[in-house]
């Protein structure tokens, strides 16, 4: 597997069924990213040190994404170091979430000298560098690199003279571009204060399942999470207009006895026990907590394991 792969697919794992949590929400590092981004995450660790769940969960992530730890260390840093992670993407040809493969790029905050990191990349085997706009950054075979500011900047090969281009205000990127309106939507209902928050628009395959199933169109998703001792998990969908939520929360509230007992037969009582919906205008809000066993046992019902 590609290290920039692993890296880039790691980090989504994180955000996808977020285990680190809570201080910068990530919205300054927005700028960065492009305006055909389908999917940004931002996972914060620096103040969840503190969490009752940070250790549980921190060891559940790096069961199941031991490439991040590798490469972090690639580039002179370890887990321990880092403040804020954004990572940010398109779905592949595929249409599906677990393919997300387009466009990568992942943005790492706090922790780390430039010395430090610079030495790392500089070491890499093979690696070259190149300049832009006054930005030196570092090419693999793999993967590009550059500290910006100071936030650490790695891309799929090709990505870094865009990034370079929307740091410097030359080119328009997700918080300005017409074409990012549909997922700066979801920013507008998601609350950034959560630990962990991903926004989205749905891969293809979602999005028909919704329609096939339940007659609603899916525009968007957010999830937050929160980590305490156990773990909030909110999930919001927004459809195509109040109609639609209104006419899901219905059918939802219809399937929320037999979707309660479905989760506690596979041993998510917890969460069995504490799921609502709700509708706020065009978008469905469901709110559950997690126990840390539960937690485990979700990532495993996912699918969550590095092939």
């Amino acid at each position: 597997m590609r290290a920039f792969l692993a890296l880039v697919c790691s980090l989504t794992a994180l955000v996808a069924a977020p285990v680190l949590a809570r201080a910068g929400d990530g919205v300054a590092i927005l700028p960065l990213v492009a305006e055909d981004a389908q999917i940004v995450g931002v996972i914060d660790v620096k103040d969840a040190r503190d969490a009752k769940m940070f250790d549980q969960g921190v060891q559940l992530m790096l069961d199941r994404a031991t490439e991040m730890k590798d490469m972090l260390a690639m580039v002179g840093l370890e887990l321990k170091d880092v403040h804020t992670v954004l990572v940010a993407g398109r779905y592949g040809s595929s249409g599906s979430m677990a393919h997300i493969d387009q466009n990568l790029m992942a943005v790492v905050e706090g922790g780390f000298t430039k010395k430090k990191v610079i030495k790392a990349l500089d070491a890499i085997a093979g690696v070259q560098t190149k300049k832009k706009r006054g930005i030196k950054y570092w090419v693999t075979s793999y993967a590009e690199a550059a500290i910006i500011g100071k936030r650490l900047v790695v891309t799929m090969v090709g990505g870094m003279p865009g990034v370079i281009d929307r740091a410097k205000k030359k080119a328009k990127g997700f918080t300005k571009s017409t074409k990012a309106a549909a997922l700066r939507a979801a920013l507008a209902y998601t609350d950034t204060r959560h630990d962990s928050w991903i926004i989205a628009l749905p891969p293809t395959g979602l999005a028909a399942t919704l329609k096939n199933s339940l007659k609603a169109d899916m525009v968007s998703y957010a999830i937050g999470v929160t980590l305490e001792s156990s773990m909030t998990l909110e999930v919001k969908v927004q459809t195509k207009d109040v109609a639609q939520a209104d006419a899901l929360l219905t059918s939802l509230q219809g399937q929320l006895k037999s979707l309660k007992q479905l989760a506690g037969q596979v041993g998510l009582s917890n969460l069995a026990a504490s799921l609502t919906v709700a509708a706020d205008a065009d978008v469905i809000d469901l709110d559950a907590t997690l126990t840390p066993a539960e937690l485990e046992k979700v990532l495993d019902l996912v699918g969550m394991v590095n092939p």
